[in-house]
């Protein structure tokens, strides 16, 4: 569980905050940032650069300190930067690696009684141009307007699925922090070879 300590004394609905606690940051999921990415699609900046959008940012925040978001939007500026550093951590580097067909994880994952720590996807050289469309039209379908799909976390989630023969709940269970590896992933120019 993370706290933040504020730069200064804030004032929100009558009580004044020295700090916040993320109480729920360590057990948000992939599923957890989907539907912030959600929430906030109507948010022109969270669409074209969600991980580092503000809106993004601040509706993640809301979800790990079960606070209203206007909480977050009225926060001192220094104490944001600093709550916002607290999430990018979550995501890692946006660096693109190579992936040699495997996405590696952080700490292992239990998925149905199974432990993963490598989850392999030898059928991204088999996907088509359907199976982009289906993910495309999940992604619809769940209410998001995506101009640039591929920034798109459940719809790097689905074209995971299909590609590694595991089910998309398995990439929305994983933990927050894997979000940015899958979207790396899907997102490489190598993911389809």
């Amino acid at each position: 569980m993370e706290k933040i300590k504020l730069c200064k004394p804030f004032s929100f609905e009558g009580k004044e905050y020295t700090e916040v606690e993320l109480k729920h940051l360590d057990e948000m999921t992939v599923k957890d940032v989907i539907e912030v990415q959600k929430e906030t699609a109507a948010n022109a900046s969270a669409t074209l650069a969600t991980v580092s959008s503000t809106a993004f940012i601040i509706g993640l925040l809301a979800r790990a300190a079960e606070m209203p978001v206007e909480f977050f939007k009225l926060m001192p500026m220094q104490s944001m930067k600093e709550a916002r550093m607290e999430i990018m951590k979550r995501f890692g580097s946006n660096e693109k690696k190579p992936h040699d067909g495997k996405l590696e994880l952080e700490k292992p994952y239990t998925y149905k009684g199974k432990s993963y720590t490598v989850v392999e996807f030898p059928g991204a050289s088999k996907l088509c141009g359907m199976d982009m469309m289906e993910a495309e039209d999940t992604i619809a379908e769940e209410g998001f307007v995506a101009p640039y799909p591929q920034g798109n976390y459940l719809y790097c989630c689905v074209l995971m699925a299909r590609a590694s023969g595991l089910p998309e709940e398995f990439f929305t269970g994983l933990p927050m922090n894997e979000a940015t590896k899958i979207k790396n992933a899907v997102e490489s120019k190598d993911f389809f070879e």
